[in-house]
């Protein structure tokens, strides 16, 4: 305890913005689902989300979510927007969700109190593009979130994610399906899902994201309730890294259809799912499971390649969907082992 404690220390001594090394590659795994840096650092502060905005539209509205879609949203917070201006807001159809600037601008608006449901699915284009980065996901004054499915859909300004947890409002979301799709984000720099074990669905959650080439640590590693990754990381044309046993935790899963679907430029390591020898144990907790398309590929533009994940010697005890698995040109170049991989997975 008192090793990590002089860690920390030493993390907040050299500055917040050396936390990460140059190239975005997180130094910090070691803190899995534990208090962040910026938690420690962050704590009195509440949700905080930064935002460009320009002379064509001085307006802000923030994201709130009908009960018609989701019936357990709590609104009761106030609104520093930035400016100088507070608000307060109990609805979800308060007037004070939206605001209107002076002047032209980057911004940054910190919720204190409840505002436990966001979506930006329903608001205009022009709004989501004003939404540039996540600061912080909310320390004590932040009540947290209960619901983010389509949170930041289509945002395609949006660049950052922060390096803090999402904090979860009582048994936290179910659902982070659209979460960030078709955004502008490229690293993703902490295991953001971390405190919300009751989470089932990751369908879409970054799909379309272009600029995306990392993805951090232990990511999905507390997420143990997890059933569906469909197209989870589909058309990330730009992901480089997915670390090692990156679902090695995620027993309860039974759809990784089109999860890497159109990722020319990943190099995706064997070990996946399972390390070494577990292939005969990795999915006894499942039945049925699809993985249609899991990795097909087209293109390709690997420098390096390396061996397919081995599922075709996996043992499975239900219905196994192994159609296109690992279809496609692409996929011929990308790996070493293809001649190995049965026809079956490979949709010939």
């Amino acid at each position: 305890m008192k090793t990590f404690l002089l860690k920390k220390i030493q993390l907040l001594k050299i500055g917040f913005s050396k936390i990460f090394k140059l190239d975005d590659t997180p130094i910090l795994s070691y803190l899995d689902n534990a208090e962040s840096p910026l938690d420690y650092y962050f704590r009195k502060h509440g949700f905080i989300t930064e935002w460009t905005i320009d002379n064509s539209d001085l307006t802000v509205t923030l994201p709130t979510v009908t009960p018609t879609i989701f019936s357990e949203g709590v609104y009761d917070c106030v609104v520093d927007w930035g400016d100088g201006t507070s608000n307060t807001i109990e609805s979800f159809d308060d007037v004070n969700i939206t605001h209107t600037y002076s002047n032209e601008g980057t911004y940054r608006i910190e919720i204190k109190g409840y505002f436990t449901a966001w979506s930006m699915d329903s608001l205009s284009q022009t709004n989501k593009n004003k939404l540039r980065k996540v600061i912080y996901w909310g320390g004590n004054p932040f009540h947290g979130f209960n619901y983010l499915e389509k949170a930041f859909n289509n945002c395609n300004n949006l660049t950052d994610l922060s390096s803090s947890y999402i904090k979860k409002y009582n048994d936290g979301c179910l659902s982070f399906s659209y979460f960030c799709n078709n955004t502008s984000i490229k690293t993703i720099k902490c295991p953001l899902f971390s405190h919300h074990i009751n989470a089932i669905s990751f369908d879409y959650c970054f799909s379309g994201i272009s600029n995306l080439e990392k993805v951090c640590n232990n990511f999905f590693n507390k997420n143990i309730n997890a059933v569906t990754f469909n197209n989870a990381f589909s058309n990330c044309i730009h992901l480089k890294f997915i670390p090692k046993l990156f679902f090695y935790y995620n027993r309860k899963a039974n759809d990784f259809s089109f999860t890497f679907y159109n990722t020319p430029s990943l190099l995706l390591y064997t070990n996946l799912f399972y390390s070494d020898s577990e292939q005969s144990t990795r999915f006894n907790e499942i039945t049925d499971i699809t993985f249609e398309s899991f990795i097909e590929r087209n293109s390709l533009s690997l420098i390096k390649t390396n061996n397919a994940i081995d599922l075709w010697n996996c043992t499975f005890f239900g219905t196994v969907n192994k159609s296109n698995a690992f279809a496609g040109d692409g996929n011929i170049l990308a790996f070493d082992n293809y001649d190995s991989i049965p026809n079956d997975w490979k949709g010939l």
